[in-house]
């Protein structure tokens, strides 16, 4: 399986939410104190209220540029592109 393709099947199966959490909790520390990642697979799951005051990892290699352009213009202090995931860690 790919790697595309098995993110895709955890998320099918319940290991990551799509859009959100599944159990109701807001974004950033669960109540074990562990950081939470919210995920969307589209900009139309993503409103402006999710990424105010957060910082975003954005990952969209076909509309990069339009991304960076958009992100720049609302306020976005900063965009880091790597070649990599292991170049972006």
């Amino acid at each position: 399986m790919e790697l595309e393709e098995a993110h895709y099947a955890s998320c099918r199966n319940g290991m990551v939410a799509p859009g959100g959490r599944r159990d109701g909790m807001s974004s950033g520390e669960d109540n074990t104190g562990m950081r939470t990642i919210d995920v969307h697979f589209t900009p139309d799951e993503c409103d402006e209220d999710a990424v105010k005051d957060r910082t975003a990892v954005i990952i969209d290699v076909l509309r990069t540029s339009t991304t960076i352009a958009m992100a720049l213009s609302n306020g976005c202090k900063e965009v880091i592109p790597a070649r990599s995931v292991e170049a972006a860690l």
